[in-house]
């Protein structure tokens, strides 16, 4: 699963800090993953330092994907994920949390598939996506057309 980095002002942004309390906090190991990658503007010595969205309290995270809700950015427009239910989902094992990711990064493939395929064949464009879900990702715990309709 992809990791998801944000900068230093997006951070303190969606937490709704001040820089100097962003400094505080990441000095005081509040932020447990993080890293400095080479920075297009120079920064500090050529690097800036990124913060993993995991890392971020569970209120934070909610924020974040409310702002992405509400940017309409494909996959999280209109979403109907609030932050209450973001919440329930922080407080998830992480195989839990793993899987969870796993079928919505399913599901968001199989709707872009579908949409190609047009509004009538949905079911057929479901057999199809499965079919070819099962060739790109042999390794994977496999499901069938109508797992993807329970959802």
């Amino acid at each position: 699963m992809s990791e998801t980095w944000l900068s230093q002002k997006e951070v303190s942004d969606i937490q709704n800090i001040t820089k100097r309390t962003f400094w505080r906090k990441f000095k005081a190991g509040e932020y447990k993953t993080f890293r400095y990658v080479k920075s297009e503007n120079g920064g500090r010595g050529g690097q800036k330092l990124e913060i993993a969205l995991s890392s971020i309290s569970g209120e934070g995270r909610a924020r974040y994907y409310g702002k992405l809700r509400n940017s309409g950015i494909e996959g999280f427009k209109n979403s109907e994920i609030t932050d209450a239910q973001f919440d329930g989902f922080d407080r998830q094992p992480q195989w839990k949390k793993d899987e969870a990711l796993r079928w919505l990064k399913i599901i968001e493939a199989f709707e872009s598939y579908a949409k190609t395929q047009g509004p009538k064949k949905r079911v057929k464009a479901a057999r199809d996506f499965v079919k070819l879900y099962r060739i790109d990702h042999p390794g994977e715990k496999s499901f069938s057309h109508q797992t993807l309709f329970n959802f």
